[in-house]
């Protein structure tokens, strides 16, 4: 009685290990696959204060522009989500 009483449960636990599970999961844009682009360095002989401030605002137009495309393409990931995976 107690062999069929731990034959019980190793069965069933067997069935739900055999069972083939297909996971979807949403492809990445290729946006996102594209590197960032590399920040500019302030040059040590330069003098004036708005070269730098130039350059500082080229970077943060840069990581804006970044920012927007990673916030762009994961929304996009998580739509996909939400209608293939229901």
């Amino acid at each position: 009685m107690k062999r069929l009483l731990a034959l019980i449960p190793i069965v069933m636990l067997t069935g739900c290990l055999t069972t083939p599970v297909k996971r979807n999961f949403p492809d990445v844009p290729p946006d996102l696959m594209v590197a960032c682009p590399e920040l500019e360095a302030v040059n040590q002989d330069t003098s004036k204060l708005s070269d730098v401030l130039r350059l500082l605002q080229r970077t943060m137009e840069s990581i804006k522009n970044v920012r927007l495309k990673l916030i762009l393409g994961w929304n996009g990931i998580n739509l996909k989500k939400k209608f293939l995976i229901v």
